[in-house]
């Protein structure tokens, strides 16, 4: 069998059995002849965790062994997700969490302040306050599994928050 096909026989499988059953819906814009991947995911209570699993505590970023996930300044933030509950296989993940990242590479007041709007609505969700709220996600640690439909699987334990010259993209569509 081709080294390939086998690399990715257990992820589908594991795609198959997700919590969620059925394919999520990726979409691939192309930016001067590059593929990039997008994806919405809605984030509720039962699947968020905004403290840092012991597995991510690093002694070069001290914020990860301080356990709360926090907004910086400039916008920056990680939550994680629980990896049994996102609808794309991350068969090479240890952990039991994805890590979710939103850069902090903006010196834009309006950037800054749309991210702590999101940051803030997801306390909300952590909180109980509100049911849900949907995210728009990067997939930069992933591989192109079919392309009939996308299927992918995640790489690394690692996702982003999409983002553009530092804004937070809340949308799946082309930027012009």
């Amino acid at each position: 069998m081709h080294t390939n096909a086998v690399k990715y026989i257990i992820p589908l499988i594991l795609f198959f059995s997700t919590a969620h059953g059925q394919a999520p819906k990726i979409i691939e814009n192309v930016t001067n002849g590059v593929s990039f991947y997008h994806m919405t995911h809605d984030l509720t209570v039962n699947d968020i965790r905004l403290e840092y699993p012991s597995e991510y505590y690093d002694k070069q970023w001290p914020q990860s062994s301080s356990g709360a996930c926090e907004i910086g300044s400039n916008g920056h933030f990680n939550v994680f997700i629980s990896k049994e509950s996102f609808s794309i296989p991350a068969p090479y993940c240890k952990s039991e969490w994805l890590k979710v990242t939103m850069n902090g590479r903006s010196n834009s007041n309006a950037d800054i302040e749309s991210k702590k709007v999101l940051w803030d609505q997801i306390t909300e969700v952590k909180n109980g306050e509100r049911q849900n709220v949907e995210i728009v996600l990067e997939l930069n640690y992933a591989d192109v599994v079919s392309g009939a439909p996308l299927t992918m699987i995640l790489t690394q334990c690692n996702l982003s928050f999409r983002t553009a010259n530092g804004a937070y993209i809340d949308n799946t569509e082309s930027l012009k």
